[in-house]
């Protein structure tokens, strides 16, 4: 009977540690304790592992636990931390409300961001850069000449970690993976880089690049989304194929009712005219601008920003529409058709420019309004602009030096 006892006590314990180490995949939503609003960009850690998640732009999260019991720590800069208590009983899904710090700041002055120039004392005019992690990658030509062009890896102050002389550069360019590529006349190379060493790898022929991967915008979840347009640019379809079933399915589509419209009678129009050809270049010019509703990925969410229709559209990870938020910014006058996002802080800029000089303003993803608002000053038709990890980063012509060097600066948000 005590042995029977004894590998029942045994099995039991087995089942019990069994259920203490079994996975769990934990997803739910953070919400504001106050106001119940989604909160982005919280930081989620399982304590004792390496394992961390983050919340995307509709407050949702998802993070895998390897065993149970364990302790799952929600942070947030503007928040208290909240550690959550994991175990066989707890559900898989499981909203979190965190509550808002109370911070009392210090007194001090407020003085305007200045753009600084990065690496003035060379002789460079730089045609295009990007980022990688830490550092820029710079494409430029050397004393102004194209003979001489160079890419540069520089760190976030611009002094130069190395340089390669290339030949007939055409880009930069960052594809939906987020990979690099230098992008010549004849070929694209995508650009690795080891010990502040870049290495050119996977050679693609020019047209094979433009067919197969340029046209790509985002990847999500072994979906790969394209974009097609229509009717004189005034309808666009976005679009994803399914990489294992390798199925196209529609995901959305704007259009411009008014232009539409108007399309009906162009033919007319241009038809009875002396010169027909004339007539339809200065239609499409005058009339007829593409449909701007940039797709773009912020904290792996896809989201659209259909201008057309006045909302930001927030889409799921099956491609779903799962959340709208009005815009009307896009009505006001000096607005550009220009969005920047901020991939490092998953921010988002709308461009504002009025006699040459150049506002951003932070749309907020919660409401669509505007929010911070950064001008660049003494800089008139500033080009390439760019915003990574709170700063703003521009290309400008120097017209007052002999050479008319085209400088990078940097500007603190």
């Amino acid at each position: 009977m005590k042995k029977s006892l004894l590998i029942l006590a045994f099995a039991l314990m087995q089942i019990l540690t069994f259920a203490q180490q079994k996975a769990l995949q934990l997803t739910g939503t953070i919400l504001d304790s106050a106001t119940t609003e989604a909160i982005t960009n919280v930081s989620l850690k399982v304590n004792g592992t390496i394992i961390t998640a983050q919340s995307n732009a509709i407050g949702n999260y998802s993070i895998r636990i390897p065993a149970v019991p364990a302790v799952v720590c929600f942070t947030h800069l503007n928040y208290e931390t909240f550690n959550l208590n994991v175990d066989s009983s707890t559900p898989s899904s499981f909203t979190i409300k965190l509550k808002k710090k109370v911070t009392v700041l210090p007194i001090f002055d407020v003085t305007t961001n200045k753009p600084q120039t990065l690496a003035r004392e060379q002789p460079l005019y730089i045609k295009d850069y990007g980022f990688y992690n830490d550092k820029i990658i710079v494409l430029a030509y050397k004393d102004k000449m194209f003979s001489k062009a160079l890419l540069c890896l520089m760190n976030m102050d611009g002094d130069t970690l190395c340089s390669v002389h290339i030949k007939d550069p055409d880009e930069l360019y960052r594809d939906c993976f987020g990979n690099n590529h230098l992008v010549t006349k004849s070929t694209d190379w995508q650009l690795f880089i080891d010990s502040n060493i870049v290495n050119f790898i996977y050679p693609s022929d020019i047209e094979k690049f433009n067919e197969l991967l340029k046209p790509v915008l985002a990847e999500k979840d072994n979906k790969l989304i394209y974009q097609q347009y229509y009717y004189n640019n005034q309808l666009l379809q976005y679009f994803f194929i399914d990489k294992s079933t390798r199925k196209a399915e529609e995901l959305k589509v704007i259009a411009d009712e008014k232009k539409m419209f108007m399309l009906r009678d162009a033919a007319r129009i241009i038809e009875g005219s002396d010169d027909p050809e004339t007539q339809a270049r200065f239609e499409n010019l005058a009339f007829y601008k593409p449909i701007y509703a940039p797709l773009v990925k912020i904290n792996d969410t896809i989201c659209i920003f259909n201008f057309p229709d006045s909302v930001i559209e927030f889409y799921s990870d099956s491609c779903k529409l799962a959340k709208e938020v009005p815009i009307s910014f896009s009505q006001t006058g000096n607005w550009k058709r220009k969005i920047f996002v901020d991939d490092a802080k998953g921010k988002v800029y709308a461009m504002f420019r009025k006699n040459g000089i150049t506002t951003l303003k932070e749309i907020s993803l919660k409401n669509g309004e505007l929010l911070n608002t950064v001008v660049i000053p003494e800089f008139p038709f500033i080009d390439n602009i760019k915003v990574y990890n709170n700063n703003v980063y521009f290309l400008y012509t120097e017209h007052n030096e002999i050479n008319e060097f085209k400088r990078l600066y940097r500007m603190k948000i």
